[in-house]
């Protein structure tokens, strides 16, 4: 007689995108953040990006956003979105504000916060799924040419000191931490440039 054994095989969770030091300095080179930044970082703080905190609307959260203009804000704010509407209306709602905001503010650039697919440990999960049909809808919304995820697990170990919640400061972060990053990327190519330069002299 044959026993047959059973493996059971826990789901990782993702690896850490920033490492424990503080700065942009810290988001690994090889993420997917990293490389949505490298591709257009000239695009990131030339022209005008929108950055979306997304929610479908409820009573503890709506969607937030932050435009900014050359690397400076311009300005913030949250969507408002009934959360005694069904899912469907909700979403279309979402969708049709999102166009409004890319109408008036026409950005190169959509920074947005990106959700995991999969839910890690406690936390409802209705409300995940929420979260991820907002992602869908911001990110269907045409017009910008360029998009960048922020995972929550790296704005958050990315916040300035003295940082008010809210949906609208959440959007401000996601938006910064792209800025910045964008920043680094920059100024590090140039010092290889600049040394490449000597190297040839």
């Amino acid at each position: 007689m044959t026993t047959r054994t059973t493996t059971t095989y826990r789901a990782r969770r993702p690896r850490a995108v920033v490492s424990k030091q503080r700065g942009v300095e810290s988001v690994g080179r090889g993420t997917v953040l990293y490389t949505a930044v490298r591709d257009c970082y000239d695009l990131l703080l030339g022209s005008t990006v929108l950055s979306v905190d997304p929610s479908i609307g409820s009573h503890s959260s709506q969607p937030g956003y932050a435009v900014y203009r050359s690397g400076e804000l311009v300005t913030s704010g949250e969507l408002s979105i009934s959360p005694s509407w069904g899912v469907p209306a909700r979403l279309q709602l979402l969708g049709q504000l999102m166009r409004d905001l890319v109408t008036t503010h026409e950005p190169d650039v959509l920074v947005y916060e990106d959700i995991a697919p999969r839910r890690y440990g406690g936390g409802n999960a209705s409300a995940h799924a929420s979260l991820l049909k907002a992602v869908g809808v911001v990110l269907s919304t045409p017009g910008p040419h360029q998009h960048v995820p922020v995972k929550p697990t790296v704005w958050r170990h990315l916040m300035p000191a003295g940082y008010v919640k809210s949906d609208k400061h959440d959007a401000e972060a996601i938006g910064l931490v792209a800025l910045q990053l964008a920043q680094h990327i920059r100024a590090t190519h140039q010092k290889r440039r600049t040394r490449r330069s000597a190297d040839a002299t």
